[in-house]
């Protein structure tokens, strides 16, 4: 298998919201919340001035499954698990 790194990366994710909503509840209850931080492990596979992409799964062919890019600008936090 490819030598790639194993990393933990913490990450903000981006929020979206559907239907009709009263405006000011919905800034008061909603958009002020904290930001959803979330955390994925993975092998990075490419990455470059503007993305890290890793993915969860990897077999000995060479196939790989559950591919994530993740934007640089939202990763808080990333480490190499050795």
């Amino acid at each position: 298998m490819p030598d790639d790194r194993l990393v933990w990366i913490k990450w903000v994710d981006s929020s979206s919201w559907a239907g009709w909503r009263d405006r000011e509840k919905f800034i008061k209850e909603e958009l002020l919340k904290d930001d959803l931080v979330c955390e994925s492990v993975g092998w990075v596979i490419h990455e470059d001035r503007e993305t890290v992409t890793i993915v969860k799964d990897r077999a000995s062919c060479g196939s790989i499954s559950d591919v994530m890019r993740i934007p640089r600008k939202a990763i808080l936090e990333i480490q190499e698990i050795v």
